[in-house]
């Protein structure tokens, strides 16, 4: 597959995720146009895939990386679970060195 037109996928309510090829070099506005709400395409960095994701502000699973990436309306990056992990077991550690006050 090289190409997805327009509105393609439009109105698939049940339509949630989407592996799109490296080898798809054009996808049309409009072309997952009211898909699911949670709607996320899976694909590579840097590909018509993850640019189609930018430009529509459409939730990205990166294929390589693991990531999930949210370019939704406030365009930031929403860490993946691994990640969260590894902050909480940062936050955790952190807790227990902290100095207790033992000034009375």
């Amino acid at each position: 597959m090289r190409s997805i037109g327009i509105y393609a996928f439009s109105g698939c309510k049940s339509l949630a995720k989407i592996n799109i090829p490296r080898s798809v070099i054009s996808i049309a506005d409009g072309a997952f146009w009211k898909a699911a709400d949670n709607f996320i395409i899976k694909g590579y960095k840097d590909s018509e895939a993850h640019r189609y994701a930018i430009k529509n502000r459409t939730r990205f699973f990166n294929l390589e990386t693991n990531e999930v990436i949210d370019y939704g309306k406030k365009n930031t990056m929403k860490a993946s679970a691994k990640t969260k992990t590894i902050k909480a077991k940062k936050l955790r550690a952190k807790k227990q060195t902290k100095p207790r006050n033992t000034s009375r």
